[in-house]
């Protein structure tokens, strides 16, 4: 919408001129972004992220049974295409993600993510190439829920006969939920 602020726009009015990302999100993908005041501080905290020192946690929601507890997958992610995709590619960048099964119910799973390398869409990729996309990811496969899919005996309204069911969540399924860091200014020169 082109009448909205940015998050950027807003920190530079509401906390100061310098302030800059640390760190980006996949557009479609919701949570946790880590912002630096000052020069010094997005050294600090930008050096942790390349030495992989920063704990990135994303919860995701895929639309398949799970079959593991926990699952690393270390293949190489490709660069990003025209098509703003990418893939599995043998000459790719490493990459790194530990896979968690946190809950699974009715055809879904509930999936912690814990990026140990920082590559575009490497997540998305990932669970993709397992045949889990996450729902909603229309770039690698995922299809939006129904509620019909997910509550049981569901019946639909008399009103809605002969309408299209709409899902339940129309955006990715992924979101950054916790991202721990050592603080700028905790540690003496």
């Amino acid at each position: 919408d082109m009448g909205r602020e940015s998050l950027m726009e807003t920190l530079r009015r509401e906390v100061s001129e310098s302030v800059t990302m640390v760190h980006r999100l996949d557009v479609e993908t919701s949570g946790i972004v880590l912002a630096a005041k000052h020069s010094e501080a997005m050294r600090f905290l930008s050096e942790q992220f390349q030495e992989r020192t920063i704990r990135n946690e994303y919860v995701a929601y895929v639309s398949a049974y799970v079959p593991f507890e926990e699952l690393e997958v270390n293949k190489p992610v490709g660069p990003i295409l025209r098509q703003g995709q990418t893939t599995i590619r043998r000459k790719g960048k490493d990459s790194l993600t530990i896979f968690e099964k946190e809950r699974s119910f009715k055809g879904f799973t509930k999936l912690v993510c814990l990026p140990k390398t920082g590559r575009t869409h490497q997540i998305r990729i990932h669970l993709a190439d397992m045949g889990m996309p996450i729902v909603c990811d229309s770039k690698y496969g995922g299809t939006p829920p129904l509620l019909s899919q997910i509550k049981r005996k569901y019946v639909r309204s008399k009103k809605k006969e002969g309408v299209e069911e709409a899902p339940i969540l129309k955006r990715i399924a992924l979101h950054a939920r916790r991202l721990t860091y050592v603080p700028y200014g905790s540690i003496e020169p």
